[in-house]
């Protein structure tokens, strides 16, 4: 986790010096580190924070630079990943930390919709429970 923080804390400044490209670069070495822990942790509470949080990095930085496909795209991808683990085979996820991630995703989203008319993201509805009887 100290390299993710490291390269992360390297890209916010150059992103508020509006260093665009260095930025990127430096999220993208976030998000590749991130996504090593969480391919192998992927149960763990900070882990899993720090991958959504650096898709959503790299979602603002795209938002800055006026790409919103690139924007959406890296909204989207942690949604979809935690829905698909929470519609699979749930006894091997810790369900409160998916359901926590993806209340964080689903805020991300809700957000980028109310500013983009042209290019809004529908999300899938979860899966209901079926009645017993």
């Amino acid at each position: 986790m100290e390299s993710w923080l490291k390269y992360t804390q390297t890209a916010n400044l150059l992103f508020q010096e509006q260093e665009w490209k260095l930025a990127e670069c430096w999220y993208r070495r976030a998000l590749a580190r991130a996504c090593a822990l969480y391919q192998f942790s992927p149960n763990e509470d900070k882990v899993v924070m720090a991958w959504i949080a650096s898709f959503h990095n790299l979602a603002a930085l795209f938002h800055q630079q006026g790409e919103p496909e690139a924007q959406r795209i890296h909204l989207l991808n942690p949604y979809e990943n935690l829905f698909g683990r929470l519609t699979q085979d749930q006894s091997c996820c810790d369900l409160s930390l998916l359901l926590k991630g993806m209340d964080l995703c689903i805020r991300e989203i809700q957000l980028y919709n109310s500013h983009s008319v042209t290019h809004p993201i529908h999300l899938l509805p979860l899966p209901s429970e079926e009645p017993c009887h």
